[in-house]
């Protein structure tokens, strides 16, 4: 199943998708996406996942899956907090540096994640990843024709 159109909440509820595109960065690795610390799903390059959730304040953390031999600073977690509001649709999308190369491109986001190793200002030297609250009109063109995984059930 692909990505086809946004879905319409519950009056109750809220929707979050969290989605991964394509890249040649860490294109072999997963990402573990983890909702207030219990394992969502893991995002393999061009796959989103869609949670519906009830309005409140919610944890996602975002990190590589690490290989053996693996350096420890690719793994590093990219937490983001979101207070959701009943009847909305919420994106959160994962970034890595290939895809972010100056401050101009951090314009897609309404949010990032807060850890020192995310950049502002200027070209992005090291690897890094970013994890974000997407603005959804940037964020439904990034996610069409994505795969669907589903989430894990916890």
């Amino acid at each position: 199943m692909k990505y086809a159109k946004e879905d319409i909440p519950p009056k109750d509820s809220s929707i979050v998708y969290i989605y991964r595109q394509t890249t040649l960065t860490g294109a072999l690795r997963s990402i573990e996406i983890d909702m207030n610390g219990k394992k969502l799903a893991d995002l393999s390059g061009g796959s989103f996942t869609q949670i519906t959730v009830t309005p409140g304040a919610y944890e996602f953390n975002a990190h590589v899956n690490l290989w053996p031999g693996d350096l420890e600073f690719l793994g590093r977690p990219n937490i983001l907090t979101i207070t959701t509001e009943a009847g909305r649709v919420y994106y959160l999308g994962f970034y890595p540096s290939s895809f972010i190369g100056t401050s101009e491109k951090l314009s897609i986001f309404d949010k990032v994640s807060a850890t020192k190793e995310n950049s502002f200002q200027g070209i992005l030297i090291e690897y890094k990843n970013i994890f974000g609250l997407v603005k959804p009109p940037i964020a439904v063109q990034h996610i069409q024709g994505l795969a669907f995984k589903a989430a894990e059930s916890n």
